[in-house]
């Protein structure tokens, strides 16, 4: 199975989740949406300046944009900006005399979030974060990560908005709960599939599909034109014919898929930006190779070089 390069390019980027601001009248000129990003990063500068003293890059979104309702959409990848704006209370009320409601991302970026190994199933998130609460004061969300329940345990994700309680639980390794020490450990993401929205298969977009002339439906395979008969149509995978939505991560062809991405990712890591590590799921590991991760060695390299010769000359 052949993986292109904007199947590898997709797997290691980190896709951020938009900023909503829910505006009130509704937005309908771009000369409005450019005064609102405007003025909402001069009402915000000083007091986010307060609290990133060492920020010296300029205070900037990565895009916006109008949706279909008239509200506004904001992609932040600047994570000191990211975190900040995470807090409602950190918006005005009105801009422009539009009033404005917020909608951050639930979740924070992978730097922000450590997992707490082999919790037992009896210690329920809510208990975790009433005792956790008490030494760590960014908490965020606490939640039970998706593939690790088990009859007994789980792994639990953390995300904190201070970057200094993040190190601080990291740097310590373990963390006290319920009078026990439980092991903790950076969050990796994994790997993504690049699935087309067209045909369902992976390593391509709808936009260069040659597998069909329309939209399939992912739960029964049929024609997708008509989107309404498809609401409640009959779920089973047009890939193998199994009881599951055609882009589901167990079906055999997007576990092969990945399986070879996993593969070519460990053949190119020069391809993964220098600030990301990609997971290995457990299954896809060599039984010779334990490695959990992927990174950019050569950029991991040529960083370590740079601080030696920053070292020599001081």
């Amino acid at each position: 199975m052949k993986i292109s390069n904007q199947a590898l390019v997709y797997a290691a980027d980190y896709h951020y989740s938009s900023f909503k601001l829910e505006c009130e009248p509704k937005l309908n000129d771009k000369k409005q949406g450019v005064k609102m990003v405007n003025e909402l990063m001069k009402y915000i500068k000083i007091d986010f300046l307060r609290a990133y003293p060492l920020f010296t890059k300029p205070l900037l979104v990565d895009l916006w944009w109008i949706d279909s309702e008239g509200n506004l959409q904001m992609i932040i990848k600047t994570t000191e900006l990211y975190i900040y704006l995470c807090n409602k209370n950190r918006y005005p009320n009105e801009l422009f005399n539009f009033k404005i409601k917020p909608n951050p991302p639930a979740h924070l970026p992978p730097q922000h979030v450590v997992i707490l190994k082999w919790v037992r199933n009896s210690i329920a998130d809510n208990d975790i974060r009433e005792e956790l609460n008490m030494t760590y004061k960014s908490i965020h969300s606490i939640s039970t990560m998706n593939g690790t329940l088990n009859d007994r345990t789980r792994h639990v994700k953390i995300e904190l908005l201070d970057k200094t309680e993040y190190e601080l639980i990291l740097n310590n390794k373990k963390i006290s709960l319920m009078g026990q020490m439980f092991d903790v450990a950076e969050f990796l993401p994994a790997s993504k599939i690049l699935i087309c929205g067209r045909c369902n298969k992976p390593g391509h977009t709808k936009r260069i599909c040659q597998n069909s002339t329309f939209d399939i439906c992912r739960r029964c395979g049929g024609d997708r034109s008509n989107a309404e008969a498809h609401n409640d149509c009959q779920i089973k995978c047009h890939h193998c014919g199994s009881q599951h939505i055609s882009t589901d991560y167990k079906c055999p062809l997007m576990e092969e898929f990945r399986r070879e991405l996993i593969n070519e990712l460990k053949k190119h890591p020069e391809k993964l930006p220098q600030h990301i590590q990609l997971f290995i799921p457990t299954e896809y590991r060599n039984k010779e190779d334990k490695t959990k991760y992927i990174q950019n060695t050569s950029s991991y390299q040529q960083k370590e070089q740079n601080l030696n010769l920053n070292n020599q000359s001081i």
